[in-house]
């Protein structure tokens, strides 16, 4: 499966996604980041069987490197989305070396600019004439009190009217603690997401008295904890848009 992550603004965790969503449950894949300011997260991933960063106007590189391969993912960076989709439009049905075009949409009413891009997103990936199941919607970020139809009143109201992309309110991953756990604990998401230790069974093992070693332990209890439960949550959301691909 290629898969294709992108949106019009920055901010809504797209690249984090990429790392943490998609290349878990495709570790098979060839990475391909169209991106030329920020390095994406480019570090997390040394376990990729293959990575490449491309400019989002090289579509013929682009389109190279996916007849490589049978699983991808590629991340369009903001910088380059505009570029990413020009190119597209320039040659008949290029779109369709991509099996789905991921739009990630910050969960949140107060992020009326975040999404009125991500709107702009769906509704450049519809003129391409890519049909609606091919274009998802991930719902990121959303506030642990909060529901998806509350915070995403307008995207919803569009795809009401517009039903041009493919809409799940299971497809949501809420805000996480996970992130700050894991750099007070200093392991990063896909260190921590393999680990085999049980690090509650191994701060039992530590002696009452030696309170620093029991502290730093605690630091990995917790980051351990909130990334499984992050991790499950993805994998739930990850049913809603591909279980039945």
């Amino acid at each position: 499966m290629k898969l294709a992550f992108l949106t019009f603004t920055g901010k809504v965790g797209k690249s984090t996604l990429c790392n943490t969503f998609a290349y878990p449950r495709m570790q098979k894949a060839t990475i391909i980041r169209m991106e030329t300011i920020n390095d994406s997260g480019l570090a997390g991933l040394a376990g990729a069987v293959k990575e490449i960063t491309l400019k989002g106007r090289e579509l013929g590189k682009l389109e190279t490197e996916l007849a490589k391969t049978k699983d991808a993912i590629v991340d369009v960076g903001a910088s380059n989305v505009e570029a990413f989709i020009l190119a597209l439009n320039s040659q008949y049905e290029s779109h369709l070396a991509v099996d789905y075009f991921v739009v990630p949409v910050k969960a949140d009413a107060k992020a009326q600019i975040e999404m009125g891009e991500a709107m702009k997103t769906l509704q450049a990936l519809n003129a391409m004439g890519i049909d609606a199941s091919r274009i998802k919607v991930l719902f990121n970020r959303l506030p642990v009190d909060a529901e998806v139809a509350e915070e995403c009143k307008a995207l919803l109201a569009m795809h009401k009217k517009m039903p041009i992309f493919t809409l799940n309110l299971e497809a949501v991953i809420h805000e996480s603690e996970a992130f700050s756990a894991l750099a007070t604990a200093k392991k990063s998401y896909l260190e921590m997401l393999s680990d085999p230790l049980n690090y509650r069974e191994e701060m039992n093992k530590i002696p009452l008295e030696k309170e620093k070693e029991r502290t730093e332990m605690v630091k990995l209890i917790r980051a351990q904890g909130t990334v499984k439960m992050l991790d499950r949550e993805m994998q739930a959301a990850w049913n809603a848009l591909f279980g039945g691909v």
